[in-house]
């Protein structure tokens, strides 16, 4: 069972407009792309920057940790 095409319909909400925040390459950002989510990797955990461009996963958005995800948010 898809559990984001139900966590989607049931908020009335459409993939595209969802995204995964996480640490992690492989778990987060793969599960991110693989459901058609947005993929914001925060740096704050597991993935250094090196790690990342080692990496063929692409997450959408880096940020550094996730205040700099409410600071992006809280923009007008």
């Amino acid at each position: 069972r898809d559990r984001t095409r139900t966590s989607a319909t049931r908020l009335g909400i459409p993939r595209q407009r969802l995204a995964m925040i996480g640490d992690q390459l492989v778990t987060d950002m793969t599960m991110a792309a693989r459901h058609g989510l947005c993929g914001v990797l925060v740096l704050s955990g597991e993935t250094s920057r090196e790690r990342l461009s080692r990496s063929e996963v692409r997450p959408d958005l880096v940020l550094a940790d996730v205040g700099e995800l409410a600071d992006l948010l809280a923009r007008p």
